[in-house]
């Protein structure tokens, strides 16, 4: 667990699943919290925030995840907050659902949502105060995320590299990087795993043209996450979840994006 500006508004506190390189977040605005990508266990998030002295208002999820289990429905239990979900993803439980330029309001903070497809057809990607991105799986530390784990990895990659030029890269130098992943070759800065986005503007598929940058994505082959169909099905709610099959499931790396690209 590490903070980006503790104890100043807003917080961003720092949850990793350790041996995944899954990366969740807690955003604190006053009393107020909202929790970005939530892991399993969700008890974890409850004992963050006790100690922080707030309340979670908000749990939402960037995408439809592939590589975990999305522990956003069973925080909601435990919490009573309302789960957010992408309006722009294929759902069949139910949510609030988020679309391109919404914004949440919590503590005296705001978080402004902006569809950033290409991983996912409904990917966001949520600014808060204009300081700090949370990209999901669309843009890394090391890389950016990859177009084909849907299948349709052509298409895919025209959405992700307007997602990355015309939305993420238009964002302040300045602003600061939350993915939910980092690659195993990823070091940490004071033990928090963030970026700027100067920092990757200089990732070189990122300096492709736009064709170039289609064809090279497509062209990489990367090994799929173990399980990821069926853990797309639960997090989609279409098969039921036994916890006791998370650690299974989530077995070996994330894989969510162009490795060596």
């Amino acid at each position: 667990l590490n903070s980006v500006n503790a104890g100043k508004n807003p917080t961003v506190i720092q949850v990793e699943k350790i041996g995944k390189g899954c990366l969740s977040h807690i955003v604190i605005s006053q009393k107020d919290a909202i929790v970005i990508d939530p892991l399993y266990p969700a008890e974890k998030y409850l004992e963050i925030v006790k100690q922080q002295g707030v309340k979670i208002t908000h749990i939402i999820d960037t995408h439809q995840h592939a590589d975990h289990v999305s522990a956003a429905p069973q925080l909601a239990n435990l919490t009573g907050a309302p789960m957010y979900e992408s309006k722009l993803e294929m759902w069949d439980r139910s949510a609030n659902f988020l679309d391109d330029c919404q914004e949440i309001m919590f503590g005296n903070s705001k978080l402004r949502v902006i569809h950033t497809p290409g991983h996912t057809l409904g990917s966001l990607s949520y600014v808060v105060d204009e300081k700090y991105v949370f990209t999901g799986d669309i843009l890394f530390i090391e890389s950016i995320g990859r177009p084909d784990l849907r299948d349709k990895a052509e298409e895919f990659a025209s959405q992700l590299y307007d997602s990355l030029h015309n939305k993420l890269l238009k964002l302040p130098l300045d602003t600061i990087v939350f993915p939910t992943h980092h690659g195993s070759s990823v070091t940490s800065t004071n033990g928090v795993f963030s970026t700027t986005i100067a920092k990757t503007k200089e990732h070189d598929v990122l300096n492709l043209s736009e064709a170039d940058f289609i064809k090279q994505v497509v062209g990489v082959t990367v090994p799929r996450p173990m399980n990821y169909q069926k853990i797309i099905q639960i997090n989609k709610g279409s098969i039921p979840l036994n916890p006791s099959d998370i650690p299974d499931l989530e077995l070996g790396p994330n894989r969510c994006s162009i490795a060596g690209v």
